[in-house]
């Protein structure tokens, strides 16, 4: 048995060469362990149950994914149909002499790790060549095994900020999925931090010993550790030792992660050098413990071993309780057992934002030069019109739910895939949502074992779960234990939570995202009349609901028009219902059927009413020439308002069509600048929308609608200079303070690298003699304290002031003034002279907030620059 004394050591590094997946290089150790091997019969000299036992699978998991490792060794290994376990080990036992004859001989460069002078081995390279692994093996799994895209993968990536939880807690229910992702956002954040911010305070400062990265499937987890071993290694605080839990749990070496630690750490020296890497790292450890960084990974992906934190945590004590260690985990399963880490500082990633962050990573994505899987289907030199024609998808107003929706990485990376795919987005948002469904169980699906028929019991079982929450519950975003397992079963409930359908919130669980909810929902509906009673007439039939009127069920409606697997004629139907109600009630409920039915073919929209329903749409939204009457009607407010919010989820080309129609005719201005708006929000930089809007702000004579175009403009063509002359001009000539305010703050979304606008902002800092007006223009500003007209501005409205309120927002804009400014020398001088006894007893806020001002630009001056400054 020496002969084979290497022999696990040998198997682990060849499930790492092979790149199997957690589950898959779980199996192959259990089986090819050398003590479930007879090495002279070659044959498994253990009872496969027991194995499945230990590994908590059934028979035909282990089937498969045996049936997985030996598609790996094909290239190396011609197997038979039958006894291929037998051929495997033969394989495996010659590779082995022929690694343990090189090890032995002439260590290879590539994997024995260089000498140093202070402790002989280079455990900091050592460390690297791990990260560079894992790194490989953690990258983005929807890149598949495309090795150069994996590579490029960084050049994707884009921060993400977070936000410290202090303790668990219960989210705030919503109503509206297409704020669904407010679920999983914390009620009361402390602070959030950019990615660069916790790498300074918490990597750099070494502020916290224990740190949790808490968040949903698809958040970034992973990629976050690997930026943050990348970091340690680059600014060499020590040594980042990655630790895939779900490979701990593969070796068994839960109850001792020092033994796994030295074992993976001395793993690619020859036998006769192990021991002594071993008493060399053993000296090492014992002089820098507080340079060690446990980076345990997946803590939510070991799902075969009980009170698993309450294990990890025990193990974190010893000569281990002195290294830093960071932990992954999905918020579900550390919500549920948050005690027995009670001592780690949780923090959450937050979602991108959008679209700056959004757009980037769409940008960024399509700049990836190898091909992805599936491939990109243009050169790279026009990838670019891929990423732009996605964004414009995007950016549609009836496209909010989506927007909302890929705020999370993953799911961001899934919308890109789906454009690579399909071009564009697609007509519906159930043709979106069914990619999702059907790629969310491709995601891993060596962990996720089901098959057809159990993926599509599964789905049932989530759509009866999701409709009963909507029909049933009064928060129904958010689902309690009992309720969940009443609806799913136990088999679907651990099914569901396993693979992130459902994840735990507090004392509640919620679906992947609530918008996936309602789309489960829709798919458990197979008839209209459950919206809306197919035997109406001109009164409610009694014991049937209309849910048609239920703003909760609008988006499953949506969802069901935009199924493709319900017949045509029964969505016609349905439509033909809702724009023909009769409710017996002079049509106030008529309308918003009609309203039902013009979003509703934004999702069918093959409809053969689809014309005449956007037609009457914009209709009631703008009004229209009367010609009894000769003039310009429009339709009651209600009626009104709600058709300019509808029509922008319906269809698009329709609607264009019919707002440049009704510009080419309309001479009243207030309609005018209306549909100009919503032409720019359903195509954004319309040059019809902005030259209409360009007329307005010159024509004219009504102050609102004035600022009004000019806000639409500012939107539609931000570096437009007719909105900011325009805007100065009021400000400057307006005698009306409303009017002032409203104009600042539209003035307070520019651009700040506009210096056409900064400069006729910071004009007003001197020439407006209301004071109001003075403050909201420096606070539009955004203060750069980097420009000295802005400072001088700034000390001017300070010393004029008599308003301690203007004292102590100017106050609160110096302190945020950075050493090595310029201009603090200018600051100490012209607020010097409010230190004196007459202003102290005459007007104490000026002294009091001047000495505020004055003590901060002391911290950042050298002691001479300040007393020239004070003396000059």
């Amino acid at each position: 048995m020496e002969t084979w004394i290497e022999w696990d050591n040998f198997i682990k590094i060849k499930a790492t060469e092979k790149k199997f997946t957690p589950e898959q290089s779980k199996c192959f150790q259990k089986f090819f362990k050398k003590d479930n091997i007879d090495f002279e019969q070659n044959k498994f000299n253990s009872p496969r149950e027991e194995i499945d036992k230990k590994l908590q699978i059934t028979e035909d998991d282990r089937k498969k994914r045996l049936t997985a490792i030996y598609e790996k060794f094909k290239k190396d290994c011609e197997f038979p149909k039958n006894n291929k376990y037998k051929y495997l080990i033969e394989h495996l036992k010659k590779k082995y002499q022929e690694w343990i004859s090189q090890i032995n001989q002439q260590p290879s460069s590539s994997t024995t790790p260089t000498e140093t002078p202070e402790t002989k081995i280079n455990w900091h390279e050592i460390c690297e060549k791990i990260l560079q692994q894992q790194k490989r093996l953690t990258t983005n799994p929807l890149l598949h095994d495309n090795e150069k895209a994996k590579k490029e993968y960084p050049d994707v990536y884009i921060e993400l900020g977070l936000v410290h939880r202090k303790k668990r807690e219960n989210p705030e229910p919503v109503d509206n999925s297409q704020q669904g992702s407010k679920i999983y956002r914390p009620k009361e954040p402390e602070r959030i931090y950019s990615q660069q911010q916790f790498f300074s305070e918490f990597l750099d400062k070494r502020k916290a010993k224990r740190i949790a990265i808490i968040g949903e499937p698809g958040a970034g987890k992973t990629t976050l550790l690997q930026k943050i071993s990348d970091y340690v290694l680059k600014e060499n605080l020590g040594l980042p030792i990655w630790i895939s839990l779900s490979e701990l749990t593969t070796t068994e070496n839960l109850d001792n992660i020092e033994e796994y630690i030295f074992d993976l750490l001395t793993r690619h020296f020859s036998p006769l050098k192990r021991e002594t890497a071993k008493q060399e790292l053993a000296t090492y450890l014992e002089t820098n413990l507080g340079n060690l960084w446990l980076l345990l990974d997946g803590l939510d992906e070991v799902t075969t071993v009980n009170n698993l934190l309450s294990k990890i945590n025990q193990q974190l004590g010893g000569w281990l309780s002195n290294s830093r260690v960071i932990v992954t985990c999905r918020f579900n399963l550390w919500d549920g057992d948050l005690n027995y880490l009670s001592d780690f500082e949780t923090y959450r990633l937050l979602d991108y934002e959008y679209p700056q962050q959004v757009y980037e990573f769409i940008d960024k994505f399509f700049k990836v030069k190898s091909d992805l899987t599936p491939p990109i289907p243009l050169p790279y030199e026009e990838r670019g019109k891929l990423a732009t024609r996605l964004k414009t998808a995007l950016n549609q107003p009836e496209k909010a739910s989506v927007r909302d929706l890929i705020r999370n990485p993953l799911r961001l990376t899934l919308l890109c895939y789906f454009g690579l795919d399909r071009e564009i987005l697609p007509d519906t948002q159930a043709q979106l949502y069914d990619f999702y469904r059907d790629y969310f169980y491709k995601w891993k699906p060596d962990r996720f074992l089901l098959t057809h028929s159990e993926k599509r019991e599964l789905n049932e079982a989530l759509g009866k779960l999701a409709l009963d929450a909507i029909k049933e519950k009064k928060s129904r975003f958010l689902l309690n234990r009992e309720f969940v397992t009443q609806e799913l079963g136990d088999k679907w409930f651990e099914k569901a939570t396993q693979i992130g359908w459902l994840n735990q919130l507090g004392d509640y669980y919620a679906f992947y995202h609530a918008t996936f909810q309602e789309y489960f929902a829709t798919r458990a509906i197979a008839d209209w009349d459950y919206f809306l009673p197919r035997l109406h007439q001109d009164k409610p039939i009694e014991g049937k609901e209309y849910r048609i009127f239920d703003p909760k069920w609008k988006q499953v409606i949506l969802f069901w028009l935009g199924r493709e697997d319900i017949d045509t004629q029964e969505k016609e139907a349905f439509i033909d219902a809702l724009i023909n109600f009769n409710d017996g009630c002079n049509h106030i409920y008529g309308y918003r059927a009609v309203f039902l039915a013009a979003s509703g073919v934004g999702q069918f929209q093959e409809c053969s009413k689809a014309k005449e329903i956007v037609e009457t749409i914009v209709r009631w939204g703008f009004g229209f020439w009367d010609e009894e009457k000769q003039g310009w009607t429009i339709y009651f407010d209600p009626i009104a308002q709600t058709a300019n919010e509808v029509v922008t989820q319906s269809i698009q080309n329709l609607v264009i069509l019919q707002l440049i129609g009704i510009l080419n005719s309309c001479e009243d201005e207030y309609s005018c600048w209306l549909v100009a708006d919503s032409l720019g929000k359903i195509d954004p930089g319309n040059p019809k929308a902005i030259s209409t809007l360009i007329q307005v702000l010159k024509n004219c004579k009504n102050r609102l609608v004035v600022l009004m175009a000019a806000d639409s403009l500012r939107k539609l063509d931000p570096t437009n200079q007719e909105v900011f002359s325009t805007l100065i001009r009021f400000l400057i000539s307006s005698k009306y303070e409303w009017g002032c305010q409203l104009a600042v703050e539209i003035l307070r979304k520019i651009d700040p690298t506009n210096q056409e606008a900064i400069a006729g902002l910071i004009a007003l800092l001197f020439e407006c003699e209301d004071e109001c007006i003075r403050i909201r223009t420096a606070q539009s500003l955004k203060i750069d304290l980097g420009n000295q007209e802005t400072i001088s501005g700034l000390i001017t409205l300070f010393n004029s002031s008599q308003e301690e309120s203007t004292l102590m927002k100017v106050t609160y804009s110096f302190k945020k003034i950075e050493p090595g400014n310029k201009y603090l020398t200018l600051v100490v001088s012209r607020l010097k002279p409010n230190l004196t006894n007459t202003v102290y007893q005459n007007n104490f806020d000026l002294y009091e907030n001047s000495f505020n001002i004055l003590w901060q630009c002391a911290a950042n001056l050298p002691y001479p620059d300040f007393y020239h400054a004070w003396h000059s």
